[in-house]
């Protein structure tokens, strides 16, 4: 292989000089690059830092790259560098040297071909014969391999040329021929084996050039008068065809090899464009991949969200690699695990799937613990460079969205995700293929890792910060919510003081009314029994029945404002107690507890209250969610509103429905990992459509007036929502069943 020296390798290809220089600064650590005589070529001198990566091209040392460990993937770069551009010198050697080996063989086969042309040698041969022995005209027939016809090389005079050539056999050069014996006919038109063509021939010589035994042509002098050919002139004739023979033998065997040369020439000359061609396009399509690299680069870095940073890199990696299989996990140290956010084969994603820690028979595991690279072409051959066993690259259960199981690949890389000293994850690209990818694979794949790393850095102090945010907004609009409650507290308390006292006069002069009416109805019996005894007259008798109407009017009038009267206090108390809320002293309280009692409580209040009331319990605690910080007096509220709506629904579809319907009230807890849902179901008659959306707003109600003031929900919605920042909801079928779903979240506790 041709010398490479280093300093000209880096003076020379700018582009890579550009890419080491991105690369130092992605890295963060000061890089110097040296010659074997210590001079600096590149980069800062790091005298203090003692470890050394070797540029190596095949065995020698070309320099040195200094910097701490993440110099080795510089050292890595400048080794392949150097490789291809000692190819690249080898491949030019090879050029030059056969174009040179070209002319070489050009030019000496112009001299050869001056010499050795069987047309020359032909015509040579037979003026040589020409000389020597007197004849009006000859030539010198070769035998066409392909056509097996005996064809002119050179004449002169007349009488034998024959213009699709004589097979042999045929007349009397056929027979010569043919027969490989030179002969002597002096009587050409009486020789039976003349063809009778015309040509006014009167006598000939004939001898067949002979090569290694075989005919390969004769050579022919005739005569157009009688001439008496005599046996020294064929024996004369014999040995000029014997020279030309073995003259024209080493001009076909210099033809079929300057064929041949020709031939292989133009073969290797095409195999040397093909090549060159082929390493021009690798070299463009390298410098293509390095634009490439940091045009992707850019675009992974830019973004903050870790599934568009995935899809990203799986776009754009396929222009750069086999990526049949592409997969980035995210590494979860407390819970020993690798999740897998994306991972696709043959463009179909995987179901989502965790690797666990704990199995050290695992590639990725490998990666992560040791802090390097795998890099295998052949799965089944290579393995036991990192595992102690194999069965399978997959996840035991793993398969595609489809549901389709996946094939097993033969060549995989595994490159860690790397953030300083922190491993964030793994990055994996594999093939079906054996051999599949190469160093340079693997540098792209190193480049890839680094900006994913940085982007996933980016986007988890993005999420960090977003979080933050989100927390102090949330706390200062409980804020805003707390001050906005506290000072409609105040006003609704001051309103529902204001109209507590008129209201309980008129409570009360109405119950003392109606105690007036009675006295009145006494007095005026009292009466009416004394104008019987006088024997009052029938008319004094209709009036005292006018009376006694107009008093029933006045107590049914009364009793209605008595009525009415106590749902307005019950509105006014239903305000204050709104108004007053919550003292916001926060217990450690067991949830299932305190559902339970709230139970308990409507159900024994509901049976009190209306004999005929019954309903069947379901109760599924889940023990799991323990105790939660809350305000066990208001969370006690909410559940007890919801309990006592869910029992009056179940209860009124009782009363309507057939014996035959059986009310129910379900209720339940869920540990959720992060929220504790509970859940109150009643088998009523459900909430319409058209007032679902309503239900939440204050004075708001669907029982009958007189049974409910409408803040039940309403005052529920804020102690979940606003003093507690969780979540509540409905969920019905009209005639079928509600179900309101309260969740908490679990940082409560914290």
């Amino acid at each position: 292989m041709a010398h490479i020296n280093l300093k000209t390798l880096l003076g020379k290809n700018k582009e890579a000089t550009a890419v080491i220089a991105d690369l130092t600064a992605a890295l963060g650590t000061p890089i110097g690059i040296e010659d074997t005589a210590g001079r600096l070529l590149l980069g800062e001198a790091t005298a203090n830092n003692k470890i050394k990566y070797p540029v190596r091209l095949e065995g020698e040392i070309l320099g040195w790259v200094s910097g701490g460990e993440k110099a080795e993937a510089i050292a890595s770069l400048l080794t392949h560098l150097a490789g291809k551009e000692a190819e690249k010198k080898t491949l030019g050697n090879e050029v030059l040297g056969l174009y040179r080996e070209t002319n070489l063989i050009y030019n000496f086969s112009e001299k050869l071909v001056a010499s050795l042309e069987v047309p020359a040698i032909a015509g040579a041969a037979l003026e040589q014969a020409r000389q020597l022995i007197k004849a009006s005209g000859g030539a010198v027939m070769l035998l066409n391999e392909e056509t097996q016809r005996l064809e002119t090389a050179a004449t002169f005079g007349h009488g034998i040329e024959a213009p699709n050539g004589r097979k042999p056999g045929e007349g009397i050069i056929g027979s010569i021929a043919a027969s490989g014996n030179a002969e002597i006919v002096n009587d050409v038109q009486s020789d039976a084996r003349h063809s009778k063509d015309g040509n006014a021939i009167s006598s000939l010589l004939c001898a067949p050039f002979k090569i290694k035994e075989q005919v390969k042509g004769v050579i022919v002098l005739v005569s157009d008068t009688p001439v008496a050919y005599t046996a020294a002139e064929l024996k004369l004739l014999i040995a000029i065809a014997s020279q030309a023979a073995l003259a024209v033998e080493n001009a076909l065997l210099h033809e079929k090899m300057v064929r041949e040369a020709t031939r292989k020439i133009e073969e290797r000359r095409r195999e040397l464009e093909i090549a060159v061609q082929e390493r021009t396009a690798e070299l463009a399509k390298q410098k293509e991949n390095v634009e490439l690299l940091s045009e992707i680069g850019k675009e992974i870095t830019a973004s903050l969200d870790m599934d568009t940073i995935f899809y990203k890199l799986y776009e754009h990696v396929n222009q750069l690699v086999d990526a049949t299989i592409f997969g980035v996990g995210i590494f979860h140290p407390d819970k020993e695990q690798i999740e897998y956010r994306l991972a696709i084969e043959k463009g179909k994603r995987y179901a989502p799937y965790t690797r666990d820690t704990k199995d050290k028979n695992q590639f990725p595991v490998w990666c992560i613990e040791n802090r390097q690279p795998v890099f295998i072409n052949d799965v089944t051959q290579e393995y036991g460079r990192y595992v102690g066993a194999f069965g399978s690259t997959n996840v035991a259960g793993a398969v595609l969205e489809d549901g389709t199981l996946p094939e097993e690949p033969q060549s995989l890389i595994y490159l860690p995700l790397m953030s300083q000293d922190k491993v964030l994850g793994v990055i994996t690209i594999q093939s079906f293929q054996k051999n599949a990818y190469t160093e340079y694979h693997l540098n792209l794949l190193q480049n890839l890792a680094a900006y994913t790393s940085i982007a996933l850095d980016n986007a988890d102090a993005y999420r960090r910060l977003d979080a933050t945010l989100q927390n102090l907004q949330a706390t200062q609009q409980q804020l805003v919510t707390q001050q906005k409650l506290a000072s409609l507290g105040q006003l609704t308390a001051g309103i529902a003081h204001e109209i507590k006292n008129p209201l309980n006069f008129v409570n009360n002069f109405a119950v003392l009314s109606v105690d007036l009416a009675k006295e009145l109805r006494e007095e005026i019996e009292k009466r009416r029994a004394k104008s019987e005894e006088r024997g009052a007259k029938s008319e004094g008798r209709d009036d005292f029945a006018n009376i006694e109407e107009i008093i029933e009017m006045l107590v049914q009038n009364v009793k209605k404002i008595n009525q009415h009267g106590k749902r307005a206090d019950d509105i006014v108390k239903s305000m204050m107690q709104h108004a007053r809320g919550s003292s916001g002293q926060r217990e450690m309280v067991d949830i299932n507890h305190l559902l339970d009692e709230a139970v308990n409580l409507v159900y024994h209040g509901m049976r009190a209250n209306d004999v005929s009331f019954n309903i069947t319990l379901e109760k599924d605690y889940d023990e799991s969610i323990g105790k939660l910080s809350v305000v066990p007096q208001d969370l006690s509220r909410v559940f007890l509103n919801i309990l006592n709506n869910a029992a009056y629904a179940a209860h009124q579809k009782k009363k309507d429905a057939r014996d035959d319907f059986s009310p129910t009230l379900s209720v339940s807890t869920k540990n959720l990992n992060g929220n504790i849902e509970i859940r109150i179901r009643d088998n009523g008659n459900g909430i319409p459509k058209d007032i679902r959306e309503k239900i939440f707003n204050p004075f708001f109600t669907t029982k009958p007036a007189g049974q409910g003031t409408g803040l039940g929900l309403s005052i529920s919605y804020d102690i979940i929502v606003q003093e507690h920042r969780g979540e509540i909801k409905v969920e019905t079928a009209e005639g079928k069943f509600t179900e309101f779903v309260v969740r908490l979240p679990t940082f409560l506790n914290l």
